[in-house]
């Protein structure tokens, strides 16, 4: 499962954390399965607690609860107990 110190790509239609894919238009895709898992790269930077990292729309922030990534304030939070997704906040 990705976290903190998982790797993150851009992509022309999204962006990725270890092998989950957040679309431009918030949705996203979980990999599952043996063929997901792995480690990253010698020297892959880490994305530290309390800090956020953005290309283009997308943006990432690692605090000790978890990795969230949105676009437009949706996407999804990656955590040690798994991955939900984020909804923007109603203005109600």
């Amino acid at each position: 499962m990705a976290g903190a110190g998982d790797r993150w790509s851009d992509y022309d239609d999204g962006y990725s954390a270890g092998p989950d894919v957040l679309a431009r238009t918030g949705t996203f895709k979980v990999c599952k399965g043996q063929q997901c898992l792995g480690n990253p790269a010698v020297n892959t930077p880490v994305l530290a607690y309390g800090h956020s990292t953005s290309s283009g729309p997308f943006r990432c922030l690692s605090t000790t609860a978890g990795v969230t990534c949105t676009v437009s304030g949706k996407g999804f939070q990656i955590s040690r107990s798994g991955i939900t997704a984020v909804h923007p906040r109603s203005s109600t």
